[in-house]
């Protein structure tokens, strides 16, 4: 009963795991199998690999394994249950979940570089674009994108209906690819990016008013324009509720 299988970034191995907490690793060609090693994490969910020597496994902690030897490498969490993992195009930086947080993982240093905060669950599903530039997370029916280099929620995308089960950014795009669990794919991007591979637009873009226009632009036009969920965040405010329009925190007063 084979849950999870990943592949090695050189693709010459094959990782899967079962319901026995066991990892398994086959030759890609041959499909034999070369290695079989247990983690001493309960519950695991979620294999990737880090590198070709190293597998990241995802249970009840989040920690790193030798393929060859099946020694454990490193612990990089030691937060309950938490599934979420993406490595980089590059193979720069492995992202993982770590308690309400998104942790990036420097490589070639194995030392943590930033943390993503925006209440992030368990089983976020995470994505980076081809040059590494953007991440996309989702869980639920709306998808989150983030600026690497800032650390910034730049756009949000209510997609509504079915839960998404999937991302992936087109290569050499900004054209993000959505499944959801009915069987639905949507391809969001910029007009710019569609007409590179003769995709046209399902809606027309938002029209503003100009700027030497003397009428304001209407409450709809400017929420499709502006998202308040993407406006930087008080520096020790608690969220309380918030949607496009509408932000509530709760923070110290300062003198």
């Amino acid at each position: 009963d084979i849950i999870q299988i990943a592949v090695s970034p050189d693709s010459q191995e094959l990782a899967t795991i079962s319901y026995n907490d066991e990892i398994t690793v086959w030759s890609s060609d041959s499909l034999e199998q070369k290695h079989r090693f247990k983690v001493d994490t309960n519950g695991l969910k979620r294999i990737e690999y880090m590198t070709s020597e190293l597998l990241v496994a995802a249970g009840e902690t989040t920690s790193s394994w030798n393929v060859g030897t099946g020694q454990h490498d490193t612990t990089l969490s030691s937060g309950r249950y938490n599934f979420t993992m993406a490595l980089s195009p590059d193979g720069g930086q492995f992202l993982f979940g770590d308690r309400e947080s998104l942790q990036s993982w420097n490589v070639t240093e194995q030392k943590s570089e930033f943390r993503l905060h925006g209440g992030f669950a368990t089983g976020e599903i995470a994505a980076f674009s081809a040059n590494a530039e953007f991440l996309a997370t989702a869980n639920g029916s709306s998808v989150r994108v983030w600026d690497i280099a800032s650390h910034r929620l730049v756009q949000i995308m209510d997609s509504f209906g079915w839960p998404i089960t999937g991302l992936s950014w087109l290569p050499e795009t900004n054209l993000l690819v959505v499944a959801s669990e009915n069987g639905r794919t949507r391809i969001w991007g910029t007009s710019k990016d569609g007409d590179a591979l003769q995709l046209a637009p399902m809606h027309a873009a938002v029209t503003i008013p100009e700027q030497s226009s003397q009428e304001p632009a209407a409450p709809t036009q400017l929420l499709q324009s502006l998202d308040l969920r993407t406006f930087p965040r008080i520096a020790d405010g608690v969220l309380r509720f918030g949607d496009a329009f509408s932000i509530s925190y709760d923070t110290a007063t300062h003198p």
